[in-house]
């Protein structure tokens, strides 16, 4: 039997380590107080000396390019760009993410291997969050799992609110933060997760249990997965409004510095003050008014002022074009017209109830409704879509 080697045994405990898990843990493990040894998932070494080989250079599936898994995959066609850019946006480069392809299921989709960096008692620690993306994302929400290592338990205080199950250590991001499918919120729910993993360490080692590694949702084999090469030739969205941010930049500075250029608006500004002091000094403590200059003054005085305006509208028209530059998307609206509101409600409702159909054959082919609720659910959402489609060419042939 083939044992990992974060998790060889010696007299220290697993892998070298100390045992893991604050101590004094059994079913109801208390709160980490006055704690010597540290939770698991400390940083283990990297080559600890009784360790047997590294899994990962025994990984025989070869990693895949984003757009040949999307081709693979089971998401449906409409869908794969938004899949793509989702992962592309959130994953590239991302240095605590890794994204997999798991083909051996009959569903074949992607999956994230998101390694929290946890500080408990100040120090450092890290675990492994597994989350899934369904065929039907984001109408569907991911799954999150924290990953599944033998002989390991969950921290009473996410077993009494129900947070994470203590089975198959699955999240109930609803207790977290629900996600919400409009704005894709997956980030949120991680850094949520994360600032209560770093108050309440969420795991411990649970001397009681002999369990063999297994794999699954929560436990990737790393065998039977394709890691995601993610890459772009494009922008991503930050990426386009950073290079957007810089050509407005530099578009108003070359401006402003051919204005000041022409015009000598410091070298004139130095001017108007120069003589301004003469002509106090000239004027001594006469009264301004009955000095013969003193149209002329005025003169250059209003010169002056509207050349300080010039300069601040400038500044103000900069640091605006820096502080409200809209993003692609956000300017979308401007470019996009709906010729028939009405109709594109009624396309809505249509594409939902198709969607639901799908769901309601799923639910019958793994017995989760029985053939006669799916037989009257598929007649009456049947009539609706043809009331619908009714509806629409009434509209198209002009008598709505």
């Amino acid at each position: 039997m083939y044992i990992p080697p974060s998790y060889q045994y010696n007299n220290y405990g697993y892998g070298g380590q100390p045992a893991y898990g604050p101590p004094g843990y059994g079913p109801n493990p208390p709160y980490y107080q006055n704690q010597q040894q540290p939770p698991y998932y400390q940083n283990q070494p990297t080559n600890p000396t009784n360790q047997r080989y590294n899994r990962a250079q025994v990984q025989s599936a070869q990693p895949l390019l984003l757009d040949l898994a999307l081709e693979q995959s089971s998401y449906p066609t409409y869908n794969r760009e938004f899949i793509q850019n989702y992962i592309i946006n959130d994953y590239l480069d991302n240095k605590e993410a890794k994204v997999y392809f798991q083909s051996g299921e009959k569903e074949k989709t992607f999956v994230i291997e998101y390694t929290l960096s946890i500080t408990f008692a100040n120090k450092p620690y890290k675990i492994n969050l597994i989350i899934h993306i369904p065929v039907l994302f984001p109408n569907h929400p991911p799954e999150f799992f924290v990953q599944k290592r033998p002989n390991t338990g969950i921290n009473n205080i996410y077993l009494e609110n129900q947070k994470i199950d203590s089975f198959d250590f699955k999240i109930n991001i609803n207790k977290f933060l629900k996600f919400d499918p409009n704005r894709n919120n997956i980030k949120e729910i991680i850094d949520n997760i994360k600032r209560e993993f770093n108050s309440e360490f969420p795991i411990y080692r649970d001397k009681k249990k002999q369990e063999q590694e297994l794999f699954g949702k929560n436990n990737l084999d790393k065998n039977k997965v394709n890691e995601v090469i993610v890459k772009t030739d494009t922008f991503t969205d930050g990426q386009l409004l950073e290079f957007m941010r810089r050509q407005v930049k530099d578009i108003i500075m070359s401006q402003y510095y051919n204005f000041n250029q022409k015009y000598k608006i410091e070298n004139n500004n130095q001017e108007l003050k120069h003589i301004n002091d003469i002509l106090k000094i000239k004027a001594g403590k006469a009264d301004i008014n009955s000095n013969p200059m003193n149209q002329e003054l005025e003169k250059l005085r209003y010169i002056k002022n509207e050349l300080n305006q010039i300069e601040n509208n400038l500044q103000n028209e900069l640091q605006q074009m820096q502080n409200s530059c809209k993003s692609a998307f956000e300017k979308c609206e401007e470019f996009i017209k709906i010729k028939d509101q009405k109709d594109l409600e009624y396309a809505v409702m249509e594409k939902t109830i198709e969607d639901y159909l799908v769901y309601l054959k799923k639910g019958y082919e793994k017995k989760i409704i029985n053939f006669n609720e799916m037989v009257e659910q598929t007649r009456s959402l049947s009539r609706e879509i043809f009331s619908i489609n009714y509806l629409r060419k009434q509209r198209q042939n002009g008598y709505y």
